[in-house]
């Protein structure tokens, strides 16, 4: 199963740039046994470091845990460069394909991550993600692909992450797509709790595998190619 490893850190206004600098120590998981890609950058409205990583399987990410991590993360200081750091494990369940062709462009790429806490109703949220929400989300102009996990933890709680070329893109959709979706779908009646966030990507957070070294995980459209998972049902 691919895993989604998604990491939050708090950073003060003043040491931003020393944690980005910092950030590109992680380049060296290019050669780690099942990675598969690594991107990130500043959230919004509250500015935070987002920080996705995907690895192969559920052992890989483990035997690196226990392995290079620890050596990689001394030497990158980045340990003093934020109040607090939050890591989650997802596993991916479904793809999200984008079926419009829309080129990335790596100064603008912008990732949306909805989370999804104390859905009641698993097997509707999943029916309702593949049958309305992925087909629409498909089809919008410059939706570049994504995927829905589900916490290894916490049974009720998914994120939905796609990427979108550009901030202008994203919004788009939110005007035109999104009320029209929530009025048919009907979230709020079976999830507990809703939030979200938009990430602008950061250029040289970017960590690719080193034997695709040719194809930047951030630049990929097809999101099969970054999370190759069928659709399932837990």
């Amino acid at each position: 199963m691919t895993i989604v490893k998604l990491i939050t850190c708090q950073v003060e206004n003043e040491q931003e740039q020393d944690f980005s600098q910092s950030q590109q120590i992680w380049k060296a998981l290019s050669n780690c046994v099942g990675f598969r890609g690594q991107f990130g950058g500043w959230s919004q409205p509250e500015r935070q470091a987002i920080i996705v990583g995907v690895w192969q399987s559920l052992e890989d990410v483990t035997a690196f845990m226990g392995s290079v991590h620890d050596e990689l993360f001394s030497k990158s200081g980045q340990q003093t460069t934020y109040k607090q750091c939050d890591v989650h494990y997802f596993e991916n369940i479904l793809s999200i394909p984008s079926l419009t062709h829309h080129p990335a462009d790596q100064n603008d790429n912008v990732i949306r991550l909805a989370y999804c806490r104390g859905v009641q109703d698993v097997e509707r949220f999943l029916s309702d993600q593949r049958t309305i929400w992925n087909a629409h989300l498909g089809q919008s102009d410059g939706m570049l692909g994504g995927c829905v996990a589900r916490s290894l933890k916490q049974s009720d709680y998914f994120i939905v992450m796609t990427r979108w070329a550009s901030n202008p893109a994203h919004e788009n959709y939110v005007k035109t797509v999104l009320p029209t979706l929530k009025k048919q779908v009907l979230p709020e009646s079976y999830i507990e709790n809703m939030s979200g966030c938009l990430v602008q990507e950061e250029c040289l957070w970017e960590v690719v595998p080193s034997n695709d070294s040719s194809v930047p995980a951030r630049c990929i459209t097809h999101p099969l190619q970054l999370f190759p998972d069928k659709a399932q049902t837990p």
